[in-house]
This record gives C-alpha cells, sequence and structure tokens, in this order.
C-alpha cells in the first residue's frame, strides 16, 4: 500500500491521482492491511502502551495526508522506516473534516506493519462508528464519505466496519519514560467520592484480561455490553471503564478560571455538557497519584499547534495545519530521556 499511495500522491496539489481499473486491487490490499492488523490486536491487546524515550509525539490529522508526509520526512531518515531510531505515537483523530482520511490511517497502518516496534497509533474519539459514521455532520470527509467514494456503497460499508473493528483494539492511552502520560482527551473522573489515593489510580482497569474494549462509546453498542454482563459488579466495572475510556478520549482543559467546578477539579466542556473539563487542581491530582511530571493530550487545534497550559504541566499538540481553513500550523513534540520535551511546530496554512 506505501509503495501505490506514493505513487498516487501529488504533493504540488495535494490530492491522489490512482490509475485506472486499480479499485480491487486497492480495496483486496486495504482489506488484508486492516484484517492482518485486527488479527493481531485481538491476539495481543494492549490499551495502555509503555514506551521508552525519545519518542515523538503526533496530534490529530484528521486526514491531512499532507501533513502526515511532511511530519515524516521530519521523522525518517531518508523516508525509511526501518532506520528510524526513534518512536513515533499518534494520539488519534486520524479521520474527519480532511479529505484523505482512508489514506492517512492506512499509510499509519502499514508503516506499524513494517515497523511494530517504532509505530504505535492511539485511538481518539473520532475512531468510533458513531461519529466517522455520521455523514449528515461531516458528508464526504466523514469516514463513511470517503469508504463511499473510494470503493462504492456496497464496498465501501464493508470497508468501513473492518476500519471500526481496528479502532476498537487501538490503546487509549501510552506512558513514555514512566513520566509522561499521553491520550487524545484528558484525564478521567473519579468514580465516586476518592477517600485515598489509591482511589484515584483508575488507569488499571485499562488491563487486558479485565478491560472490555468498546466498539463504540454510544447507544445501542453500549447497552448490548451491559445487557452481556451476568453480575451487577461486572455491570459495574463495565460502567467505570466506559467513564474512563469516554473521558480519557474527550475531555478537555478548562478553559477560564471561572468555570464552574466540582470539589475534585472537574467541570462541564464547552464541547457538551456531557463531556467534562478538567483544572489545574484535577491535572495535578491525577499526575501526581500516578507519579507523573506531564500529560501530552490532542483533541483541540491550536493556532501554533501546540498550547501550555494547566500549571504547565498538560500540553496540547495538535499536527493538522490550515485546519478548516484557520490557517493554524501543524504541532510535533519530541519527549527525551527524563521527561524533557522539544517543541516543534512544522508548518502554517499549508495541511490537507
Amino acid at each position: 500500500m506505501l509503495t501505490i499511495l506514493k505513487a498516487a500522491y501529488r504533493p504540488g496539489e495535494d490530492r491522489f491521482e490512482y490509475p485506472p481499473n486499480t479499485e480491487q486491487n486497492r480495496l483486496r490490499l486495504t482489506k488484508n492491511l486492516l484484517r492482518l492488523t485486527l488479527e493481531k490486536m485481538e491476539a495481543s491487546p494492549d490499551f495502555h502502551l509503555r514506551l521508552p524515550p525519545d519518542t515523538y509525539v503526533v496530534g490529530d490529522l484528521h486526514g491531512s495526508y499532507r501533513d502526515l508526509n511532511n511530519i515524516l520526512s521530519e521523522i525518517l531518515p531518508f523516508g525509511e522506516i526501518a532506520l528510524c531510531p526513534e518512536r513515533i505515537l499518534c494520539l488519534g483523530d486520524y479521520v474527519d473534516r480532511g479529505k484523505w482520511g482512508v489514506e492517512c490511517f492506512v499509510k499509519l497502518l502499514a508503516l506499524k506493519a513494517m515497523g511494530p516496534d517504532t509505530v504505535f497509533l492511539l485511538r481518539g474519539n473520532h475512531e468510533d462508528p458513531e461519529v466517522c459514521g455520521d455523514m449528515a455532520t461531516y458528508g464526504s470527509e466523514s469516514l463513511l464519505g470517503q469508504c463511499y467514494d473510494h470503493f462504492g456503497k456496497a464496498h465501501g460499508e464493508e470497508l468501513f466496519h473492518l476500519f471500526c473493528s481496528v479502532f476498537t483494539y487501538l490503546p487509549i492511552c501510552a506512558t513514555i519514560d514512566d513520566r509522561v502520560f499521553c491520550t487524545h482527551g484528558g484525564i478521567p473522573r473519579f468514580w465516586g467520592a476518592p477517600t485515598q489515593a489509591s482511589d484515584t489510580r483508575l488507569l488499571p482497569l485499562l488491563t487486558p484480561s479485565t478491560y472490555t474494549p468498546f466498539p463504540s462509546l454510544f447507544g445501542s453498542k453500549v447497552e448490548a455490553l451491559l445487557d452481556q454482563q451476568p453480575t451487577e459488579e461486572l455491570k459495574t466495572q463495565l460502567k467505570r471503564a466506559w467513564l474512563l475510556t469516554f473521558d480519557l478520549l474527550w475531555s478537555d482543559p478548562v478553559k477560564t478560571q471561572e468555570d464552574p467546578l466540582d470539589a475534585y477539579g472537574f467541570g462541564k466542556s464547552t464541547r457538551d455538557s456531557t463531556v467534562a473539563s478538567f483544572s489545574d487542581t484535577a491535572v495535578n491530582t491525577f499526575l501526581d497519584n500516578h507519579n507523573y511530571d506531564l500529560m501530552i493530550r490532542g483533541h483541540e487545534e491550536k493556532t501554533a499547534g501546540l498550547k501550555i497550559s494547566q500549571d504547565s504541566r498538560v500540553v496540547t499538540v495538535f499536527s493538522c495545519s490550515n485546519y478548516q481553513g484557520h490557517e493554524n500550523a501543524a504541532g510535533l513534540v519530541f519527549v527525551r530521556k527524563e521527561g524533557n520535551i522539544q517543541l516543534l511546530m512544522l508548518a502554517e496554512g499549508k495541511g490537507g
């Protein structure tokens, strides 16, 4: 697939020009790649990655193939994944709101297949069928719409479900060098009132032996999982895992000091009343109780592609430039040993 994508991409025009009569071959190769990825993830699930330092952290791409190419050209020696001595961690939101969501995610999966110890992909809030399948909101820039455009409705529908099956098993978060916590959205709320520090350590809920991966965080799919639990104790455990996953993928830092907060420093995001926001207090509690120094997250567009907030303990990175025509830059973070980070601004106003 990497050879096909490279041959078809026209960087000056930011478009793909596939040779005629190659649709079925591309469909076959894409399905094979998705099935191979899914098979590996189902056999050895890992929802909380542990990575060494010297790791690049990439934020939201939202179908910007140009930005993905620019980032990889900065990281990969001679464009070869096998020559890359560092790791690449992507924080999710590969699809929707951009022209090339299919190509972005397929390229990353192909690189992951070639460099399994180099490329790591987290799940974002758009890696959910209820979001990336929402053509009423995103139209032809939704993942579902792009699957239709590439391969027609019947084949596109089948491919979309394969994408979403892979999304189900993507890791939710990562820790770099035991110091830097990385996820797409933010930190989790507590389940009830914590009485001791150990009550705030919720990440063990992501242990593969006990964690149930969610095909979607919304609607009937969640209800179906709850109905499958034979005891109330298991239902409660699933609800706690759902809240943890939802907050890690969806929550945001508070916008102002005047935002109303609960006793633990959580409020409501301006994104939606069901989405949490978190203050300096909440961040400090979470990071200190997990022995982390810093959190890196995506989920929000930033003018420079980067922003430091919450007592300088939260870095937001957004790697899609000119997002929705806003002429913002694309950001990238490099995590070195002992939690030292380098902030990189790569491009401005040139994204796909």
